[in-house]
């Protein structure tokens, strides 16, 4: 019986063991999921945390990873003489309007009582990614060439979905690092985008995907939509692979 439980939470902790990455996950939509991608190193030999908004949204919570949000006071900075700072959830009404990279420091204001949980008195500080672009696919008009099937090639199926291009700059958009990565029990496919060298308009684009690779009968399957910028939309499949 100890082997069974051990063996039990042995393999829960293997499947969610994620690389040395973090995600953060925001619900879109029905089958929707968007995760932005956090990583430990931002290019530097401390350890940073990195986070990822688009240009004209404004942070969550979530990102921040922070208890009590209301007891740190803050300052956002940049190279170009942009300072702004505050105190608590004020922080979560700016809306970054200008691509770039800031600093944001948060400082613990001590407010707390003594019998509350001890606080770190040191500085928490963030790189913070303001992107220029956005690519937002419409899953609910996904389509597919034909169904996939279980234990059988995907060599050769096409994926269609429209995708809304925007751009700080108005600039067309790159297909380049546009993939596709699909997640659940013994799944293989990934999907490469049809058109690389064919630029994004700014507007609604539909985008192609040739998939390869394999599912596993009597399961669900998601895929995984990444772009240039570590962003992922998630798309979980209705229908069980048969």
């Amino acid at each position: 019986m100890k082997i069974r439980v051990f063996l039990a939470l042995f393999a829960l902790f293997s499947l969610s063991s994620t690389t040395h990455s973090q995600t953060v996950n925001t619900k879109v939509k029905s089958g929707t999921e968007v995760k932005l991608i956090q990583s430990n190193d931002f290019s530097s030999p401390e350890s940073v945390n990195y986070i990822v908004v688009f240009y004209g949204d404004k942070l969550k919570e979530v990102d921040l990873s922070i208890a009590q949000i209301d007891e740190y006071s803050w300052e956002i900075s940049n190279n170009d003489s942009y300072k702004i700072n505050g105190i608590g959830r004020q922080i979560l009404d700016i809306i970054f309007q200008k691509p770039g990279e800031y600093d944001l420091i948060l400082n613990h204001t001590e407010k707390t009582s003594t019998k509350a949980c001890n606080h770190s008195s040191e500085k928490i500080i963030y790189r913070l990614k303001v992107l220029d672009s956005k690519y937002e696919f419409l899953f609910d008009e996904i389509t597919l060439s034909k169904s996939i099937m279980g234990d059988v090639e995907s060599k050769g199926l096409i994926l269609t979905v429209p995708v809304i291009y925007s751009c700080h700059y108005d600039k067309p958009g790159d297909r380049q690092g546009l993939k596709i990565i699909s997640s659940g029990v013994n799944t293989s496919i990934i999907g490469e985008v049809v058109g690389k060298d064919t630029p994004l308009q700014v507007g609604k684009n539909l985008i192609s995907f040739s998939l390869s690779g394999k599912a596993t009968p009597n399961t669900y399957i998601m895929f995984d939509f990444y772009n240039q910028d570590n962003l992922i939309q998630t798309y979980y499949l209705p229908n069980v692979i048969k």
